[in-house]
């Protein structure tokens, strides 16, 4: 196996790989746990994408967590990310296990991710670094999606090699405008933002969210679930901050309003309002009318002023249409993205 992995890996070539310029680092962590945090009209988009997770028994809890917000409110439909049960084959076969797994079904999915157990001290940053640079570059359309390693809630004697691979997740996720869901900065504080550490201040798992060493129990689940649905509303194109407010006092009327800012870069926000309650398509189409995003596909409520954010950063230059369904009505609007 370890002779697999390094032929697979000196076949990559990734150190020498562009990175995206200007690309924005965007962290999930124990400040991001609260679902209030995200206003519905964020949900859709983030529903509709296609998610692959390859994942072992940590991986399992948040799947859990993720089926007991869905049974609890509908709204939190993650009928589309399936998280693969790719068990603990060892560190280095997890990797070869993710990007042959991407290889095979890059056009079935929109993001990609993987993530390491506590049991993985050992792994190899720089592997996981470049293995993860080359699937960025060879499928820029797609995300992806880094993680920090799980920590346990009590001493083992690998606390030192869990905290050095993720703080070098962190440092370098930052410096390169990356996507990180941290689970270990997640699970180390209390909802009273206490962090709990060792004697020598590396992080370990509250008790609180812990069934078993460093597996998550019910509450714990929740709290990383909810913090998932935060990441893959900002994935979507949510910008951390935009609200979907109500209309006090105007009328319930058909409208889509031009983009702004246009022309942008990366990101801008269409605005529209529903005359009725009504089924909703908005996609995003190039000058070829071949589609390249959709934002919302989902019945919506009359009497809201909808803010739906679109990042374009995946897109090159160029005019872009986007294009409102709800019931019978239509409208079109042209959108300029300068980079």
């Amino acid at each position: 196996m370890k002779r697999l992995f390094h032929i697979c890996i000196s076949l990559l070539v990734c150190l020498s790989l562009p990175q995206i310029a200007g690309a924005q680092y965007i962290r999930a962590d124990h400040t991001k746990t609260d679902l209030t945090l995200i206003p519905d009209g964020a949900l859709l988009p983030a529903v509709n994408l296609r998610v692959m997770l390859r994942r072992a028994s940590v991986g399992g809890n948040i799947s859990d967590g993720l089926d007991v917000l869905q049974a609890e409110n509908a709204k939190y439909d993650r009928s589309h990310w399936v998280f693969f049960d790719r068990g603990n084959p060892g560190w280095e076969a997890k990797v070869i296990d993710f990007y042959t797994s991407t290889v095979a079904y890059n056009s079935e999915y929109d993001v990609f991710s993987m993530k390491f157990c506590f049991i993985d001290p050992d792994a190899g940053f720089a592997c996981y670094r470049d293995t993860m640079l080359h699937l960025e570059t060879a499928y820029s359309t797609k995300r992806f999606i880094w993680w920090t390693m799980p920590i346990l809630n009590s001493t083992d004697g690998s606390e030192s090699l869990r905290q050095t691979f993720n703080d070098n997740v962190r440092a370098y996720t930052a410096a390169n405008g990356k996507l990180l869901f941290d689970i270990a900065d997640i699970e180390a504080y209390s909802t009273a933002g206490q962090k709990k550490t060792d004697g020598s201040g590396h992080e370990l798992q509250q008790d609180v969210w812990s069934q078993l060493d460093g597996h998550l129990n019910s509450a714990g689940s929740l709290r990383v679930a909810s913090a998932w649905w935060w990441l893959m509303a900002r994935v979507a194109g949510w910008n951390g901050t935009t609200e979907v407010k109500k209309q006090e006092e105007s009328p319930r009327i058909f409208n889509v309003s031009q983009n702004y800012p246009n022309p942008f870069n990366p990101t801008t926000t269409i605005e529209f309002s529903l005359a009725e309650k009504s089924n909703v398509l908005l996609r995003v189409y190039n000058v070829l009318g071949q589609e390249v995003a959709t934002l919302i596909d989902g019945e919506m409520q009359a009497g809201v002023l909808y803010r739906v954010p679109f990042d374009a950063s995946k897109l090159t230059s160029g005019v872009y249409f986007y294009k409102l369904e709800a019931g019978r009505s239509t409208q079109i609007r042209k959108l300029n993205l300068l980079k």
